[in-house]
C-alpha cells in the first residue's frame, strides 16, 4: 500500500528526508525495510516502544502484530548510524512539521480492536494500546 500511495501522490520515496512511524504494528512498519533500502538519507522518527514485541489474542488465537524482524534489524542498524530519533513527546521533524507524541486513549468509545500483549503467552498487557486502569 505504501508504494501505491506514494505513486498516486507523485512522491519519490528515494528523496525522503524523514520517515515517521506512528507505532510499531506490522501494518505501519511493513514497508519500512524496502523504503530504507531505497532512501539512504532519511532520518527515522519513532516512539521508544515501536520496536517492542506485540501480540494479539482473539478466540484463543495468538498472533504477532508488531514490527517484523527485518524491520527491527534495519532500525538497529540505523540507530547505530545515528539515523533514528526516538520520540515520546511532540517532536519537530522538519520546520513546522511535528509528531504529536503519545495520544492517550481515555474514552470508553475508543475501540482499540481487542487486547494487545507484550508477550506471546498473552499474560502482560501492552500498555500503549490499553486504557489505564
Amino acid at each position: 500500500m505504501l508504494w501505491k500511495n506514494a505513486e498516486t501522490l507523485g512522491i519519490d520515496l528515494a528523496d525522503a528526508d524523514a520517515i515517521v512511524i506512528s507505532y510499531g504494528h506490522y501494518d505501519h512498519t511493513g514497508g519500512l525495510p524496502g523504503v530504507l533500502e531505497l532512501t539512504r538519507k532519511a532520518t527515522v522518527y519513532l516512539h521508544l516502544d515501536a520496536a517492542k514485541a506485540r501480540f494479539s489474542e482473539k478466540s484463543d488465537n495468538t498472533r504477532m502484530i508488531g514490527m517484523s524482524a527485518s524491520a527491527r534489524r534495519k532500525i538497529l542498524t540505523l540507530d547505530k548510524a545515528g539515523k533514528i530519533i526516538w520520540t515520546e513527546r511532540p517532536t519537530e521533524v522538519l520546520p513546522k512539521l511535528f509528531t504529536t507524541g503519545r495520544i492517550p486513549r481515555n474514552n470508553d468509545f475508543e475501540d482499540i480492536g481487542g487486547a494487545f500483549y507484550a508477550d506471546k503467552a498473552c499474560r502482560t498487557k501492552h500498555g500503549f494500546f490499553n486504557r489505564p486502569s
